[in-house]
């Protein structure tokens, strides 16, 4: 009987400003066999700098760098990384830096406060190819944003279709895949397929941005122009 092969380890890389944080991940991290430090970085430059050299599957990333901010670090690597996977891990459970965090490309969130075996489930689960950023993350932004008032600048917007805008007005109600493959009476494999052309027509490669355009864009043309048609039959 042939023997399976092991997978390889998954190379991780922290980027933290605090050496006495990266000491801590590292052996939080050598923990388990399934995943390897591959180096570690201190600065946005250098958090650059150790990706171009190491080529990890995933990198860490704090909040908050000497030299600009996690989310500045993961637009810098995407750009020339685009399939590097980001987990930030912050010490601030704030919805600002979650949402600035997701904007930038991340594919999770966790705070510090999180155990050993949730960071490791964590790490696999990105390197996978799967989000941390899920339904309700998604609501938790969307709420924040409503509240805060937070409007994007003017783009030209794509032509979507009536399906596309029930795709976001679902997704921005904080629907599942199978939520929306229910309420399409569509298998969850075509949703996803519907999703990926959605993303590509906004720009976007994730669900919160793709709710983000819907807010900022969509839902206030939809209130002026529905305020326009009150105050135009309140006239008549």
């Amino acid at each position: 009987m042939p023997r399976l092969s092991t997978p390889p380890p998954i190379r991780v890389v922290p980027v933290d400003d605090s050496a006495f944080a990266r000491e801590g991940l590292r052996a939080i991290l050598t923990l388990d066999r399934g995943i390897q430090v591959v180096g570690e970085a201190g600065s946005r430059a250098r958090a650059v700098e150790e990706v171009q050299r190491t080529k990890p599957d995933v990198v860490i990333m704090d909040m908050r760098l000497p030299d600009g901010t996690g989310p500045d670090a993961c637009r810098d690597i995407l750009s020339d990384f685009p399939h590097m996977r980001i987990l930030f891990f912050s010490a601030y459970c704030d919805n600002r830096d979650l949402y600035n965090a997701v904007m930038a490309g991340g594919h999770g969130y966790l705070t510090k406060d999180v155990g050993a075996k949730d960071l490791l489930r964590a790490i696999k689960t990105i390197a996978a190819g799967r989000s941390l950023l899920g339904p309700k993350e998604t609501t938790r932004i969307l709420a924040w944003i409503k509240d805060t008032g937070m409007h994007a600048p003017a783009v030209l917007p794509p032509r979507l279709s009536p399906i596309d805008q029930r795709l976001l007005s679902m997704l921005a109600e904080g629907a599942t895949n199978k939520d929306i493959a229910a309420s399409f009476k569509q298998h969850p494999n075509a949703i996803t397929k519907l999703l990926s052309t959605l993303y590509k027509k906004l720009r976007v490669s994730r669900r919160t941005q793709a709710v983000h355009y819907f807010v900022t864009q969509l839902s206030q043309h939809s209130e002026s122009h529905n305020g326009n048609a009150i105050s135009t039959r309140e006239r008549g």
